[in-house]
């Protein structure tokens, strides 16, 4: 998360700053991007940027959490309106959300989701678990409260004996979205086909998820 500096900031220096980390990392696989690259086409010095960020997988992780995060919870929230959803009917959700997102910006996810190693992702992870990364959504699925569970899901179709059963059923699914979606832009696959593939799996998964 940036600091409180990066938010005190002018608007249009913030703007600058994360343009050019989205072109650099558009540009190149995670790997090969380079923080000397972003700080001269956004104009700031390099000590600057560590004012602003701890990291290169800060950054990265903030553009993530207000393009692609944010805006598909913002959506969920008006669609659902804090009602309980079918995990399936949500998985598929969450791919049509996602397909909306990641197709303007293709370069710029292939190259994210396809470099950024599982090492990484727990940084995220513990991060939004420590509170840097506030996230209702995820904090419910991964609490241990079933009742918290519940008002995001509708567990009573669900066939589980214990919570981490319950966390496994919703790992998977989340699990297959994503695949999915990286698959998709890999492969060039049309987003008509990629999701009827995915209803393909789920209505599998069905047959031994739910009651």
């Amino acid at each position: 998360m940036p600091t409180d500096l990066f938010f005190k900031a002018s608007m249009e220096k913030q703007e600058r700053i994360l343009a050019a980390a989205k072109k650099e990392f558009s540009q190149y696989p995670y790997f090969d991007t380079s923080i000397n690259r972003i700080i001269k086409n956004a104009g700031i010095s390099r000590g600057s940027f560590y004012l602003y960020f701890a990291d290169k997988e800060d950054l990265i992780f903030y553009i993530l959490r207000k393009d692609v995060e944010e805006p598909l919870l913002q959506k969920y929230r008006e669609k659902y309106k804090g009602q309980p959803v079918d995990l399936f009917e949500l998985g598929l959700y969450f791919f049509d959300s996602m397909i909306e997102i990641t197709l303007n910006k293709k370069d710029f996810f292939i190259n994210i989701f396809t470099t950024i190693n599982i090492k990484q992702f727990r940084y995220f992870l513990k991060k939004k678990r420590s509170g840097k990364y506030g996230d209702p959504l995820i904090e419910h699925v991964e609490s241990p409260s079933l009742e918290k569970i519940g008002e995001i899901i509708r567990i009573e179709k669900l066939n589980y004996s214990s919570i981490d059963e319950l966390h496994f059923i919703c790992d998977t699914v989340r699990s297959i979205v994503a695949f999915s979606i990286v698959s998709m832009l890999l492969e060039n696959k049309s987003a008509v086909y990629t999701r009827e593939k995915l209803n393909n799996h789920f209505q599998i998964l069905r047959r031994g998820f739910e009651k």
